[in-house]
């Protein structure tokens, strides 16, 4: 297995990490009805960055010659997961802060399904 495959799948597991403690964090800010507070939108930044890193190690990884097992899904699911939080952030501006953290909270746990998704996509051919 190639270095930048490695990276590409320990990066994977980085991200499933951020997604289940950010979606932790936000529900119990939404339960406590607390503010939006800056670590939690840096949280989500982190994850936003961690997400785009995945798409250009692939993008590397299809330039040389690897390829997904199911590639048309495979791609699918990194637009969907890369362009899901923008979307449900810039949704949720009009909400109460109570709201716009149970909502992303939701976001990051179906950003973790995907990302499992897109795991099993992705077996090597």
């Amino acid at each position: 297995m190639s270095n930048l495959i490695r990276l590409h799948t320990n990066l994977l597991f980085t991200l499933l990490a951020v997604l289940t403690i950010l979606s932790v964090v936000l529900f119990v800010r939404a339960a406590r009805n607390q503010e939006w507070h800056q670590w939690v939108r840096a949280g989500l930044g982190i994850m936003q960055l961690l997400l785009i890193a995945e798409f250009l190690i692939g993008v590397l990884l299809w330039m040389q010659g690897q390829r997904p097992a199911r590639p048309e899904a495979h791609i699918m699911y990194g637009v969907v997961a890369i362009a899901t939080a923008p979307l449900a952030l810039g949704w949720v501006r009009s909400r109460t802060p109570r709201q716009a953290q149970f909502i992303m909270g939701i976001v990051c746990v179906f950003l973790a399904a995907i990302v499992l998704r897109a795991l099993q996509t992705a077996r090597i051919s």
